[in-house]
């Protein structure tokens, strides 16, 4: 059994923008490395952080030698998402992300991944978002040219029957 989730800066920024950060802990326990944490956290609105209060922040002191080889390794990663590949596996966690290249390394180092859908349909299932607003926030992730994988998108509207 995993021990939580690791949650990268794009799955909360993806989350934020439809109102779902408060809803992310109903997952389980969620953890963000310190990395990630600033990043989101600059500039944030109180209501994010506070949204955010229940999170695990992760130091990444100890992983810097590890987090700077899987940024070479990996083209395209950043700081922030080198470090969530390196403490996701670390730690034995699951990795939510909405980024395409972290996914890719991810699931090339045999961690389990998922995104912004799978925490929808997990939300919905478990009766802590409504259907109405599951299909909202689908909309709205559309809409903002969010790169969602077509066929799982299509496949879970018509399983929560947006209109």
């Amino acid at each position: 059994m995993k021990a939580g989730f690791l949650a990268d800066a794009t799955l909360l920024i993806d989350l934020e923008k439809v109102g779902g950060l408060s809803l992310l802990p109903r997952l389980g326990r969620i953890h963000v490395p310190d990395l990630v944490w600033e990043e989101v956290a600059e500039g944030a609105e109180a209501g994010t952080l506070e949204a955010l209060s229940p999170v695990v922040v992760l130091a990444t002191g100890a992983h810097e030698d590890q987090i700077l080889e899987a940024h070479r390794r990996y083209e395209g990663l950043s700081l922030a998402d080198a470090s969530c590949l390196v403490l996701a596996k670390a730690q034995d966690l699951v990795l939510l992300t909405g980024d395409r290249r972290l996914r890719t390394a991810a699931e090339g180092e045999g961690l389990d991944v998922h995104g912004a859908l799978y925490v929808v349909e997990y939300l919905v299932q478990g009766s802590h978002l409504r259907q109405e607003d599951a299909c909202r926030w689908l909309r709205v992730w559309e809409q903002g040219a969010r790169r969602l994988p077509k066929g799982p998108l299509q496949e879970l509207r018509m399983h929560l029957r947006c209109p």
